[in-house]
């Protein structure tokens, strides 16, 4: 297993990385992509390579700018000394597979003997000179020895990585509503994917509109990174429905570059936001945030509320869990005593007739260390300890209670 690798393809964020697995009974590579890291992370897609009766370890992998991941890999059989292998999943391939063949880069003469270690990592990167080129090293052996291993670094391409567009175009937000008979403001944000790109200058269009859906885009033309504002108008007989959508285009010098935004079209539509973003809660313990929603356009709808995406040991509950637009609910997450926490982030999703929205909460595990406090006439003694037995802030924000505890030791002291 090597490290994840990070691409911000501008209209999302991906993660790619793999591990070996036992398969059947010989050794493959395990891979994964996970898109939007710093968000609600998703896992998109997976894959275990594995397609013949050889063994294949020691992988690492990488995403180009198009999209498409690159992995290499040890490989040997009976039929052929250890060697260095890589393969690639094409943007266009089925989600999990590797599509795009298997070739040897450099091929051993001999076998590793009195050892069984080899090797530590691999290495797959993609060049910054064009994002599109991948560079992968791995070890293979000249001869039979022990520890008479070389170093092969070599480079390969995917197909349509070169072609594509260097820049990107997104609209800011994931989905949008819009009434009939009203207008919408939706961020266009862009981006260069290389820096020779960032002079670029990109014509702006939208295509592919919903019945009755009428759009200007201004400023018309932008430089990567420069803001736009899409402005969407529903006239008052467009078709209501949900899942609808848009597609932005981004010209310049021949080459376009496009994405999709989801729009709803509806009679009635509502905001919601929870008092904070953040929440902290111990082991055993529960903790409460508010979840305020206001009416934005059309008559008011009962709004259902759910929580998805709980760890093990954490639930979740509304009170009350169903409300109108306009009104407020408390969303109560309890941990289970006994259960070692850790971080986690909680999506809140309300569901109305017309449309749903939906917000993230980060939630922060805490230690409930057992404390003491004694304040003998001469001398002030604070203890805190965790289950564990660690007493430092590196178990759970020990020294911010130790610190609470001293500070109303001494207020009753004063007393």
């Amino acid at each position: 297993m090597f490290r994840a690798a990070y691409r911000n393809l501008g209209s999302r964020q991906s993660l790619v990385v793999n591990h070996s697995v036992a398969v059947r009974s010989v050794v493959g590579v395990r891979w994964y992509e996970i898109r939007d890291p710093g968000g609600m992370p998703v896992l998109y897609q997976q894959g275990t390579y594995a397609p013949d009766d050889a063994y294949r370890w020691m992988g690492s992998t990488a995403i180009d700018r198009a999209g498409n991941i690159g992995l290499g890999f040890s490989i040997s059989s009976s039929d052929l000394r250890p060697a260095i292998g890589y393969t690639g999943h094409g943007a266009s391939d089925p989600p999990g597979e590797m599509g795009q063949g298997e070739a040897i880069a450099a091929s051993s003469a001999g076998s590793q003997a009195s050892s069984l270690r080899w090797g530590d990592y691999s290495s797959m990167s993609v060049d910054p000179a064009d994002e599109c080129t991948f560079w992968y090293t791995n070890q293979y052996i000249p001869a039979d020895g022990v520890y008479n291993w070389r170093t092969r670094i070599f480079s390969f391409q995917l197909p349509g990585c070169v072609t594509s567009p260097d820049y990107a175009v997104w609209p800011a937000s994931g989905g949008s509503a819009i009434g009939r008979g009203r207008a919408a403001a939706i961020a266009l944000d862009s981006a260069a994917l290389l820096p020779s790109a960032g002079s670029k200058i990109l014509s702006l269009s939208v295509a592919e509109l919903p019945a009755g859906v009428t759009a200007r885009i201004d400023p018309a033309s932008v430089a990567p990174g420069q803001p736009a504002t899409l402005t969407l108008t529903a006239a008052a007989d467009a078709q209501t429905g949900r899942g609808q959508g848009y597609l932005i285009r981004a010209t310049a010098g021949g080459a376009t570059a496009t994405a999709a935004g989801a729009l709803d079209v509806v009679d009635a539509d509502f905001a919601m936001k929870p008092d904070r973003i953040q929440a902290s809660v111990a082991e055993g313990g529960s903790t409460r945030v508010r979840i305020d929603t206001r009416q934005l356009f059309g008559t008011p709808e009962t709004i259902t509320l759910s929580a998805s995406t709980l760890r093990p040991g954490l639930s979740a509950s509304f009170n009350p869990p169903q409300i109108v637009a306009g009104e407020s609910t408390d969303l109560v997450i309890s941990t289970a005593a006994g259960l070692a926490l850790a971080n986690a982030t909680v999506a809140v999703r309300g569901d109305a007739a017309s449309v749903s929205h939906s917000a993230l909460i980060r939630l922060r595990a805490l230690d409930a260390p057992p404390a003491e406090v004694t304040w003998p006439a001469d001398h002030l003694a604070v203890r805190a300890q965790t289950s564990s037995g660690c007493g430092c802030s590196a178990g759970g924000a020990n020294w911010d209670i130790m610190a609470l505890l001293g500070l109303l030791a001494t207020i009753r002291r004063r007393r």
